[in-house]
């Protein structure tokens, strides 16, 4: 040990008197980046990044934290292809002798995502951008989970012939509804079944506004309220739907005094002053699904193209874009929203009107669901995985 400190101290001391400054070691050369075009894109572009010192040896390229594809490599010029999941701020450059960095922004778009199954993929929640779960509504209603890459099936302890929708809290907490009556109930680390006998009816929605209040409707118009928890005892109630027995596809929730149910035959339903109450539809379609960006301000889909608007005093029609059956639907902000249907339809709201989107798949899409403005996911029929980012 002394010798090495000895040995140190003397290349410094040789430094000094040879050349006036201090010994240091040599830094690792930069890239000089001079041209990437084009300086923003989506997944699949070719990007040209030309300069120099890049090497001939193949190094890496990064958008964020994703790898891009490389089409071609030299000294002076690389071309590569934008990966799914790179994400916007810096393009760096990373060789074995080199690295260097430049900006880049990302186009968001619609990209089809690696599923683990080709089965009926009914609905899609997340926790966070890397903690999410999806359902199949065949089969024996088997759940999926995201773990920030990859989807993954997951063993559960769950008897149901299919499952209709989930949903989170902020609290992790989750819940989903099923054939035969089933509600599910997510603990933050398992799933398991609850509230067996309060009805053999298919639940189709499930919503909560808090870990004390949610709503779930399905077949014959049946409207449940979970209404109470203990660590011993969930409670559900039966709601009086005034003897409406159209399939109910959807609830939402404005406020605990405030919602609405819709469903078949463009059946709506309002939830004021403790009471149900049948409104006067725009529409005779069936209704499957519904959103709000504010308190007046929210839009329903359903079949045939079908799209109805909330301004706040009634629920209006809206002239559609598309025939196809519209599934679900998802609103970000006042001025920005996604729907989904058959064949693949994609449509996006920016704040006047709704324009049909570009679509990776003719799959029929069945939930949509944003945990930011700038990513998204939908999911359909055949297993198929749909990643906005």
């Amino acid at each position: 040990m002394l010798s090495k400190i000895l040995l140190s101290f003397s290349i410094i001391l040789i430094s000094i008197l040879l050349t006036g400054t201090p010994y240091s070691q040599p830094l690792i050369p930069r890239v000089d980046i001079t041209d990437v075009n084009p300086n923003k894109g989506k997944v699949g572009d070719s990007v040209v990044i030309t300069g120099k010192g890049f090497g001939d040896e193949r190094g890496t390229v990064l958008f964020g934290e994703t790898e891009a594809t490389v089409i071609s490599w030299s000294d002076v010029k690389i071309i590569v292809a934008i990966s799914l999941g790179s994400s916007s701020g810096k393009l760096k450059i990373i060789t074995p002798l080199t690295n260097g960095e430049h900006p880049f922004t990302i186009i968001p778009s619609w990209n089809l995502y690696p599923s683990p199954t080709n089965t009926f993929l009914k609905a899609i929640a997340l926790r966070s951008p890397r903690d999410g779960w999806l359902i199949e509504k065949t089969g024996q209603g088997n759940f999926f989970h995201f773990n920030g890459k990859l989807w993954e099936g997951v063993e559960k302890d769950v008897n149901c012939s299919w499952i209709g929708d989930i949903c989170f809290l902020p609290s992790g907490e989750g819940w989903a509804v099923g054939g035969g009556g089933s509600i599910i109930y997510f603990n933050g680390k398992s799933w398991e079944r609850v509230a067996d006998a309060l009805t053999r009816d298919d639940l189709n929605d499930v919503f909560f506004l808090s870990p004390t209040d949610g709503w779930a409707v399905g077949s014959t118009g049946r409207i449940i309220h979970y209404f109470d928890w203990t660590v011993k005892d969930i409670s559900w109630r039966k709601e009086n739907t005034l003897s409406v027995f159209d399939t109910l596809y959807a609830i939402h929730f404005i406020s605990p005094e405030k919602g609405w149910a819709m469903g078949q035959n463009g059946t709506i339903l309002e939830y004021h002053n403790k009471q149900w109450v049948s409104l006067t539809s725009p529409t005779g379609s069936v209704l499957y699904s519904m959103d709000f960006a504010s308190e007046n301000n929210g839009w329903a889909v359903g079949a045939f193209g079908t799209i109805i608007h909330y301004n706040g005093r009634a629920w209006v029609s809206y002239v559609s874009p598309v025939k196809e059956n519209l599934n679900s639907i998802c609103m970000i902000s006042d001025d920005n929203g996604w729907i989904v249907g058959d064949r693949g339809t994609i449509l996006h709201y920016n704040g006047n009107d709704w324009i049909q989107g570009n679509s990776p798949s003719i799959i029929n899409l069945h939930d949509i669901y944003f945990i930011a403005p700038d990513t998204g996911w939908a999911v359909g029929e055949e297993g198929v995985i749909l990643y906005y980012h």
